[in-house]
């Protein structure tokens, strides 16, 4: 039993999709708060633009998508060469 305060009072009998995803959301900022993941859990679930946006931030949707190109390059040029 966690002590009192620790985290919000759930009833196990509730079967609403939003409550849950709710529980689901404030648990994994919780659990991995200062673990730089928040970001990438927004976009998962394609709520980043909303939050940002209210935060003040310039989200546009193609920020959703990742920057393979970007990957590419760094893994080409981190790639070591075989001697000749």
């Amino acid at each position: 039993m966690p002590p009192p305060g620790t985290l919000p009072d759930r009833s196990v009998a509730s079967v609403d999709k939003n409550e849950i995803m709710g529980w689901l959301r404030h648990e994994r900022r919780v659990e991995l708060g200062f673990e730089s993941q928040l970001f990438n859990d927004l976009k998962r679930w394609g709520i980043a633009k909303q939050v940002l946006t209210a935060l003040g931030k310039n989200f546009q949707d193609f920020n959703y998508l990742y920057n393979a190109e970007s990957w590419l390059l760094t893994a080409r040029a981190t790639t070591i060469k075989p001697d000749q």
